[in-house]
């Protein structure tokens, strides 16, 4: 039902960008600007469905029969590679320091998914300017941002299902985190949000 309802409302705005589209007629500035809210309504709309068939994989299906061993350092490496456009985009500092080269026994996309997922969020809520800093050591993987952070009562609710802080300016389902909290589970690895001193997150 939860499912059922977050699609309901980007199928919605779908719809009704293609009645704009239909009654345009000749307002070329109207039919254009429609096209590209339909068009990023396709993505999230995509974005959105890709997760949900993420989430339920992970729930339903035991993957441990998959796990082979992941060097971390790698991994990390080319995750905070394929998020240097976007950083740069957004005049975003991504630091990555190692101080280990751990190897853990893992589901290797679904480990590259976690990590994806706390690097798309830290990009998204840091502002232009910022640092996010991702750290490895023999025992923890550890994702640093420059956002707005949460308060204590919302820090204790993040990766619950559906449900994002309220007043947030960025688009998302609540599905990221959830899916974050998953596959932790599933790889026996706990999962820590805090507050940092200077502000922003910590994963």
């Amino acid at each position: 039902s939860d499912a059922a309802h977050e699609l309901r409302s980007p199928l919605a705005a779908l719809r009704v960008q293609s009645e704009v589209i239909q009654l345009a007629d000749d307002d070329e500035a109207m039919r254009k600007r429609a096209i590209q809210q339909l068009d990023s309504g396709i993505v999230r709309a995509t974005r959105l469905v890709d997760q949900l068939l993420t989430l339920s994989r992970v729930e339903a299906d035991d993957l441990r029969s998959e796990f082979q061993p992941v060097a971390l350092a790698p991994l990390l490496q080319n995750l905070l590679a394929e998020h240097f456009p976007q950083a740069e985009q957004q005049n975003t500092a991504l630091q990555f320091t190692s101080h280990a080269e751990p190897v853990m026994n893992g589901h290797p996309l679904l480990l590259g998914l976690m990590v994806r997922n706390l690097l798309d969020n830290a990009l998204r809520y840091s502002p232009s300017g910022s640092t996010v800093d991702v750290q490895l050591n023999a025992r923890a993987i550890t994702v640093d941002d420059n956002g707005p952070g949460v308060s204590d009562e919302q820090l204790i609710r993040l990766g619950e299902r559906f449900w994002r802080p309220p007043g947030q300016a960025q688009t998302g389902s609540g599905l990221g985190l959830s899916i974050v909290k998953n596959i932790a589970q599933l790889h026996g690895v706990r999962l820590q949000f805090s507050q940092r001193a200077s502000g922003g997150l910590r994963v």
